[in-house]
């Protein structure tokens, strides 16, 4: 079980690495620009590396450690999440 998800936490994050650049005639186009307003990347990202950070803590330590560990993977899985949201999403 803790295999499955592991698997599952690392396809989700590698899923989010893909470029979406647009790409002609072999060079990388111009972006339009965009104002930096709040983005719903962000916000969903954070939510879902969160969820998966703990989860995957949640697999490791024994009571109080436990609780340690599936704090600290939801903080982290949290800012990656927002951060690869923001970048793959269009915030700024």
């Amino acid at each position: 079980m803790r295999m499955l998800m592991i698997g599952a936490v690392a396809a989700l994050a590698l899923a989010g690495c893909s470029s979406n650049a647009p790409y002609a005639n072999g060079q990388y186009s111009s972006y339009p620009a965009t104002s930096c307003g709040s983005s719903t990347g962000g916000l969903l990202g954070g939510l879902a590396g969160a969820a998966g950070g703990a989860l995957l803590g949640n697999q490791f330590g024994k009571g109080n450690g436990k609780l340690a560990t599936t704090g600290a993977g939801a903080l982290a899985g949290g800012a990656g999440g927002y951060a690869l949201g923001n970048s793959v999403g269009g915030g700024c």
